[in-house]
């Protein structure tokens, strides 16, 4: 409940129409990767809202450039894939985690462990 409170209002029907019509993958699983990456974009670090992290990651989901290039989603249809808006993030984090199989229960721990960059803790996290 307190996870769920804590997810912006306008993020939360994102957060399910992205996971459900991507691969069906766990709307709450696309949620806790938004949250772990940039609380859902409320993080004022930097590479959330503009430029890049000391990694080189961008956006409230944290995509590498090459990756976000590959799975990057238009998805509020505004005619530009951006990176630093959330909406299309989310979608671009549920395109990437259906390619690395997510949808598939069997697969899901393998594809948040290649979306965190190979960090265990961070699939047990977003679990």
């Amino acid at each position: 409940a307190d996870a769920l409170a804590d997810i912006p209002s306008e993020l939360l029907p994102v957060y399910e129409q992205a996971a459900h019509d991507t691969c069906n993958l766990p709307w709450g699983v696309l949620a806790a990767i938004g949250k772990t990456e940039s609380d859902h974009g409320r993080s004022t670090l930097p590479g959330v809202h503009s430029g890049a992290n000391y990694a080189g990651a961008m956006g409230p989901m944290q995509f590498m450039p090459g990756t976000w290039a590959a799975m990057g989603i238009d998805g509020d249809h505004d005619g530009v894939k951006d990176v630093y808006d959330p909406v299309d993030a989310i979608w671009g984090a549920a395109n990437y985690l259906c390619h690395e199989g997510a949808g598939d229960p069997a697969h899901l721990r393998d594809a948040i462990f290649q979306y965190s960059g190979d960090d265990p803790h961070y699939v047990d996290v977003c679990l």
